[in-house]
C-alpha cells in the first residue's frame, strides 16, 4: 500500500527589497500582499504543508496571523543559501518535510 503524496509548498520572503521595501507586508486593498499568496497556498487541495520562511520578524508575524506556519529563515545576511551552504538549505528542507 502507498502512503498518499505530502506536498510541502514554501514561499520565501526576504524582508529586505531594494526595488519596494517590505512589499510582502505591503497592504493592497487591506490585505498584506504576503495576506493573497497564503490564502491561496490554504485554498489549495493539493498542498498538505504551507511554511513562510523569512529573514523578517514582521513577516514572521503576518504570515502566522494568516494562518501559515512560519519557519525559520533560508537566508544567511538577506542572501538566500546557496552554493556551498546548499546542505544547509537540504538538512532544513529535511526537517519540513519530516
Amino acid at each position: 500500500m502507498t502512503e498518499p503524496k505530502r506536498i510541502l509548498a514554501l514561499t520565501l520572503a526576504r524582508g529586505g527589497s531594494k526595488s519596494v521595501p517590505r512589499k510582502n507586508i505591503r497592504k493592497i486593498m487591506e490585505v498584506p500582499l504576503i495576506g493573497y499568496t497564503i490564502a491561496e497556498a490554504l485554498r489549495s487541495q493539493l498542498i498538505t504543508r504551507y511554511v513562510v520562511s523569512t529573514d523578517d520578524e514582521e513577516i514572521r508575524q503576518v504570515a502566522i496571523q494568516y494562518g501559515a506556519e512560519a519557519t525559520p529563515s533560508f537566508f544567511i545576511n538577506g542572501e538566500l543559501i546557496q552554493g556551498y551552504d546548499r546542505a544547509k538549505l537540504e538538512e532544513r528542507m529535511d526537517a519540513l518535510l519530516n
